[in-house]
């Protein structure tokens, strides 16, 4: 079965971490779940080796992506905008919507505090939560008719988000 599949395995990927390290898909992996569980990433989870082999055996062959670098302040003051005025804030009490409306001064000062802190562990207050639980329907006195949300602080809010713009736009661009 190996000899009748070797043809159609994809060579071996070759990727880059964010401090210029080429590695190969497994090695990224891992260093892809350290910087999960740096971020809060359950670190008990493991992604058991049968899996992690299937995923990498169809992996296409990709060129070195480009580091994960900070947002511009343009794309950081896009992210601002995409806040939304009736969420409720998390520990932090600060509305990501309010953020957008703060004079450039100030702006350019929490721009300036995310990018200080790039390529580091995230502060252990940014990844902080407050749990509220919502009500969804039927009989209120029931706990199982509620939902929990995360209310999460905002600058972690900034920072996940252009994590997953990052990581959605390099999936379109390699049409993953």
């Amino acid at each position: 079965l190996n000899q009748l599949q070797a043809p159609y395995r994809a060579p071996p990927l070759q990727l880059q971490t964010p401090d210029g390290y080429t590695s190969n898909a497994r090695e990224l992996c891992k260093y892809a779940s350290t910087e999960l569980q740096s971020m809060g990433g359950d670190p008990d989870h493991v992604t058991p080796n049968h899996i992690l082999d299937q995923l990498l055996l169809h992996s296409p062959q990709l060129p070195n992506p480009p580091p994960f670098s900070p947002p511009s302040f343009a794309a950081f003051s896009d992210i601002l905008k995409g806040g939304k005025k009736e969420k409720a804030p998390g520990p932090d009490q600060v509305n990501h919507y309010l953020l957008s409306l703060l004079p450039l001064p100030l702006r350019q000062w929490i721009y300036q505090a995310i990018i200080a802190n790039w390529g580091h562990p995230l502060p252990e207050h940014w990844k902080s939560s407050n749990i509220r639980l919502l009500y969804k329907k039927n009989d209120p006195s029931l706990l199982t008719n509620y939902r929990p949300i995360a209310l999460l602080n905002s600058l972690y809010k900034i920072h996940a988000t252009w994590l997953n713009t990052y990581l959605s736009r390099t999936i379109q661009e390699h049409s993953l």
